[in-house]
């Protein structure tokens, strides 16, 4: 099994904390693989959920879908979940 993740350790992302737009450079990526025990057409599957731990002194980890590569896909993502 292989797996990608959108970002690598070292780069900035943008996310959402405490209201305030912020950026962080990514210390360390997590990879958590589960396995599904519903049946889906006959097959067990596998879930994997990315997580991108924020900061050094005091580490955030946040989930792929809450952290963008710019700013400005941060801000487009906020107007389109409205």
């Amino acid at each position: 099994m292989e797996i990608e993740t959108k970002f690598d350790v070292g780069e900035d992302l943008w996310f959402i904390q405490d209201n305030e737009v912020c950026s962080s450079p990514v210390s360390c990526v997590i990879v958590i693989l589960k396995q599904n025990n519903r049946e889906e057409c006959g097959e067990i599957k596998n879930h994997i959920q990315i997580q991108y731990g924020l900061g050094f002194d005091s580490i955030k980890y946040l989930p792929e879908a809450e952290v963008f590569e710019s700013k400005e896909e941060l801000l487009k993502s906020l107007y389109y979940e409205s």
